[in-house]
């Protein structure tokens, strides 16, 4: 979907205030994760600094994420939605902190 944005719930908020709450009924969530993870959260294409909450997770979630997979996208996001798919997306339960194992199998 390469506009996805135009469909975001949190579209005209301040990008400060939007809380996994927010993600909750959205229906570009899994996008917005996706983006994040291959872009958003990159510096310079070289280094990796998550903020805000993308897709339903705060920033700290998905760095969490990120280097409990090797920087592998693909892996992190699976992860990820495997975390909300245990919560049944509950926003209580999403704003948990996961705690990811180092190993890189996740």
């Amino acid at each position: 979907m390469d506009n996805w944005r135009d469909e975001a719930l949190c579209l005209g908020l301040d990008a400060q205030m939007v809380t996994p709450e927010h993600c909750q009924e959205c229906t570009v969530r899994h996008a917005c994760l996706w983006e994040a993870l291959t872009w958003a959260d990159w510096y310079r294409t070289d280094s990796y600094y998550a903020s805000l909450v993308w897709g339903g997770f705060y920033g700290a979630t998905r760095n969490k994420a990120m280097h409990a997979a090797n920087f592998r996208e693909e892996v992190a996001y699976q992860a990820l939605l495997k975390k909300e798919r245990e919560s049944n997306g509950t926003p209580d339960k999403l704003r948990q902190r996961y705690s990811f194992s180092e190993d890189s199998s996740i």
